[in-house]
């Protein structure tokens, strides 16, 4: 068989760590997975600056570890989703 027809391995490697955290997917995300603010910037499609505005005044559900911010996905979803409700009554209004 000539080199240039060579089939592909059908195995192949995982992401590294870096490409992981570089992509704005979140299908390797479960519901009970922990999220860094850069990756809750990428989810909710918000500036930075607009999540810590948030979590200072208590809009978003937030655990401070030590010096860092950590977010519950479960807990994300579920504030979502009674946003989307109170936005939803308020139209109806």
């Amino acid at each position: 068989m000539p080199a240039h027809t060579k089939p592909l391995p059908i195995l192949q490697t995982a992401p590294d760590v870096e490409t992981f955290s570089q992509t704005t997917t979140f299908e390797y995300i479960t519901k009970d997975e922990i999220l860094s603010l850069k990756e809750l910037t990428a989810y909710l499609k918000l500036p930075r600056s607009t999540v810590y505005y948030m979590c200072r005044v208590g809009k978003i559900p937030s655990i401070k570890l030590g010096k860092q911010l950590r977010f519950r996905k479960a807990a994300l979803d579920k504030w979502l989703d009674k946003m989307e409700k109170e936005r939803a009554m308020r139209k109806q209004r």
